[in-house]
């Protein structure tokens, strides 16, 4: 009995000190000492520096276009984007639900409803509620002219970490979004009621605010936020084309002007790319300083104080290479085609025990646990473009006899192969049926094709 109790203390003993040796030999490989020397920004992932003075830069105007009366809104816009934790102006004004009062009438997700229909449905309801908004409305027709350029700005980095509200994470993303997607439903809400009415001209007049406006916002996003805001407005916007173009068919050339080829940037996902290297280098860069609330309470503020303690086994340097190294691998993939992304699986680096890798061990968990949550956003641009098409197509469509649809749709050389497979006639609509992510549910939009009128 004491023999076999002496065998087990013994090889419980070399057992702990076969993990302490092995927990030694891996802290030998991943500790603060050893990581890897600072490199350089990669050409491929820099930023571009800003090149528009803030009074010409509608990323400022929509910020601040909520401003309260009499207020310059680029001005408040510029206020807001050096200052992003101060409050905002109590007499600021409001859009429709968002002034402490629900307006079922106005609230619409393009992804969800067919806010065509819906809004027409509320059209008496929505009647009221332009007077006692026309002040902001008229702020977001006013942008929404031609020349408008959009150019989104990226917060910068605090060089120290006093307080919560120096940490990148707690800067304010794409503070623009939110007018620029409530300014466009105003501008497509009125273009319904308008066409309703029967007012063709101010139909076309507040579509072609709207297209300008999306136009402008899919130029000049940076961000993945941002970049996804102005996919779904566009891809909102050419349903909307379409729908106005089957109740005015006499209207064709004039709203299918409204749904030119998409510009070669739409398609390159490098913008935000590029934008989300620069996010994540930032974290990186601060989970290596180690910084948490200097005391747990109960009420943590953006005013609660620091205190920073560098992680003992993490490599944010070797870490920051291996992110460079995965999204240059990704630019190379797209060729500034966001298509070519669709399947794309990073391969893992590093030497691997048991699928960890040896050196680096938490850095390149955090690698490998990134990118399939970065791979939806490659899908939602894909199905952009199919949307675009899809819309422009149905459009060009009303010029075919029916029976010949599906094979105009097949001849067309002009559109990605890629697309087209995905394109078909059902009956009076072009439906497309989108990409989805793994365990997501593929969606399909339907558009209508106009009939054109006798002559």
């Amino acid at each position: 009995m004491r023999k076999n109790l002496a065998l087990t203390i013994k090889w419980t003993g070399r057992l702990l000190l076969a993990l302490l040796l092995l927990a030694l030999a891996w802290l030998a490989f991943n500790n603060r000492w050893v990581d890897a020397a600072p490199a350089p920004v990669p050409e491929a992932l820099r930023l571009p520096e800003p090149g528009l003075p803030p009074a010409a830069n509608g990323f400022f105007a929509l910020i601040g276009l909520d401003a309260a009366e009499g207020v310059d809104p680029s001005a408040e816009g510029l206020r807001r984007w050096n200052a992003p934790h101060e409050p905002l102006a109590a007499g600021r004004l409001r859009w429709p639900g968002r002034d402490g009062r629900a307006s079922p009438a106005w609230t619409c997700s393009a992804e969800r409803q067919d806010c065509v229909e819906h809004w027409r449905r509320e059209s008496s309801a929505l009647m009221e509620l332009l007077p006692v908004h026309a002040t902001l409305g008229a702020r977001c027709e006013r942008l929404a002219a031609p020349g408008l350029v959009i150019e989104e700005l990226l917060p910068q980095p605090r060089s120290e970490l006093r307080v919560l509200s120096d940490q990148y994470v707690a800067q304010p993303p794409a503070p623009h979004a939110l007018n620029a997607t409530d300014c466009l439903r105003w501008l497509r809400m009125r273009a319904v009621l308008a066409e309703q009415s029967g007012d063709v001209a101010s139909m076309l007049a507040h579509l072609q605010g709207a297209d300008v406006l999306v136009n402008a916002l899919l130029r000049g996003s940076r961000s993945l936020i941002a970049a996804s805001v102005a996919w779904t407005a566009a891809g909102a916007q050419a349903r909307l084309v379409t729908m106005m173009a089957s109740a005015r068919p006499a209207r064709l050339p004039e709203l299918a002007a409204l749904l030119p080829p998409l510009p070669a940037e739409a398609r390159n996902p490098g913008r935000w790319i590029a934008a989300e290297a620069f996010f994540q280098r930032q974290v990186i860069r601060e989970l290596g300083l180690g910084c948490s609330p200097e005391r747990v309470q109960a009420d943590v503020t953006l005013d609660t104080r620091l205190q920073c303690s560098p992680m003992l086994a993490f490599l944010p340097n070797a870490t920051q290479h291996l992110l460079d190294e995965q999204w240059q691998r990704g630019l190379t993939q797209a060729r500034g085609d966001v298509l070519n992304l669709l399947d794309w699986q990073p391969p893992a680096s590093g030497q691997r025990v048991l699928g960890m890798a040896w050196r680096n061990s938490i850095g390149h968990w955090l690698v490998d646990t990134a990118w399939p949550a970065y791979e939806v956003h490659a899908y939602r641009q894909a199905n952009f473009l199919l949307q675009h098409e899809a819309a422009r197509l149905a459009l060009a469509a009303a010029g075919q006899a029916p029976p010949q649809r599906a094979t105009w749709l097949a001849a067309r050389k002009d559109i990605d192969p890629r697309l087209l497979a995905r394109l078909q006639f059902d009956g009076d609509d072009l439906v497309a049926s989108g990409w989805s992510a793994s365990g997501d549910e593929p969606r399909s939009h339907r558009y209508p094709i106009p009939t054109r009128p006798e002559t």
